[in-house]
């Protein structure tokens, strides 16, 4: 049941949903590279770069199973964390209902999910330290039923971790 699918292949302005009405707005003017497929979209940390889209039903989850993937290519390692894909408001402790993210401090992709509480996450320590100029294809899963996150990186072994406290859906 594919909800969205960004090939994120534009030049520039509102990237297209391949499978439904979920477009992205470009905020701050996103760029293009070359990818693995087409063309990439290309992020500047110092721009404020990013996409985005109103709250919709069809990106909501809550406490339910869900699954997202991504490319996921780094020029650099800055000096703060780098979200790759995500929902809500990150700065409200506890806002994001989940996001896919580099976390500086850990030097690993993690993948997060927020009941408003608290907040799970797994980082992908099969993979290890991700190397820049690199591409990796990132999957990451919520599991309600098992009470897992999980995280899997160029098809690798799943970091997997216990976490029982569900999701939420936030307005954002």
């Amino acid at each position: 049941d594919l909800v969205a699918y960004w090939n994120l292949d534009e030049e520039s302005g509102v990237r297209f949903d391949s499978v439904g009405s979920n477009h992205l707005a470009d905020n701050n003017t996103v760029t293009s590279s070359a990818g693995i497929h087409n063309n990439a979209a290309q992020f500047t940390k110092a721009n404020s770069e990013y996409l985005s889209i109103t709250d919709t039903p069809a990106l909501s989850t809550g406490d339910i199973d869900f699954s997202l993937s991504a490319w996921v290519y780094m020029d650099s390692k800055p000096a703060d964390d780098i979200d790759i894909l995500g929902k809500g408001d990150g700065g409200v402790s506890f806002g994001e209902e989940y996001v896919l993210q580099w976390r500086q401090s850990l030097d690993r992709l993690r993948f997060a999910v927020s009941n408003g509480a608290t907040q799970g996450s797994v980082a992908a320590h099969n993979l290890g330290s991700p190397s820049t100029a690199t591409w990796y294809f990132t999957a990451a899963w919520h599991d309600s039923t098992a009470d897992t996150l999980n995280i899997q990186v160029n098809n690798g072994p799943v970091d997997s971790v216990s976490y029982t406290g569900g999701g939420q859906d936030t307005a954002q």
